[in-house]
């Protein structure tokens, strides 16, 4: 599996490395309209150096698999990596920590966008991995980089509440209204040759 690394809160840095089987991984917490990250997640030595109260780092680990004739199938999930996540002790609070999961929100948001992305493209067997890269890199680079800074621009990093529940509400309703997305895998059949 290929996951496209993502850190929240200033930090945004993306890389592409092999991945151990997800499913069983106890570092990682899996995005679910039920799942609440929690200050015990953040398991990491805060960086006393940086400015920052709190660094939720999430990936975006995602595979394909083809026959390379009829069709692909395409998987991506969003996740929290609890041993790279951090806070900075007597910094912690309730407001902070829906900041931090609506980070999570985020993440899990543009997750969707690319799903339809990928249902709603045209992909060559030949050509397919370097198509979906593509199109992940290009969300992540422009809707998803774009949405986190304004988030944190406009909250001020969780300082100033009232934003904080206007993007509440904004994030919550785009991941409804992209909830036929939602599915972890699809499967696309390739253009014809």
């Amino acid at each position: 599996m290929r996951p496209l690394i993502l850190t929240t809160l200033l930090l945004f840095q993306y890389s592409l490395r092999a991945q151990t089987n997800l499913a069983v991984d106890p570092d990682r917490i899996f995005w679910s309209d039920t799942t609440e990250i929690k200050w015990s997640d953040f398991q990491a030595t805060n960086d006393s150096a940086k400015s920052l109260s709190a660094i939720s780092k999430i990936e975006l680990p995602y595979s394909t698999s083809s026959d390379r004739e009829v069709d692909m199938t395409f998987t991506i999930q969003t996740c929290l990596v609890k041993s790279e996540s951090w806070f900075k002790k007597g910094k912690q609070n309730n407001i902070l920590l829906l900041h931090e999961q609506l980070h999570f929100d985020i993440a899990e948001l543009h997750r969707r966008l690319i799903v339809k992305s990928i249902v709603e493209g045209s992909f060559n067997a030949d050509t397919y991995e370097k198509e979906v890269d593509q199109i992940i890199i290009a969300i992540w680079e422009n809707s998803y980089r774009k949405m986190q800074d304004k988030y944190d621009l406009e909250t001020n990093y969780a300082r100033i509440f009232k934003p904080q529940i206007y993007w509440n509400k904004k994030v919550a309703d785009q991941l409804e209204s992209m909830k036929e997305f939602q599915a972890l895998t699809v499967t696309v059949i390739f253009q014809s040759k």
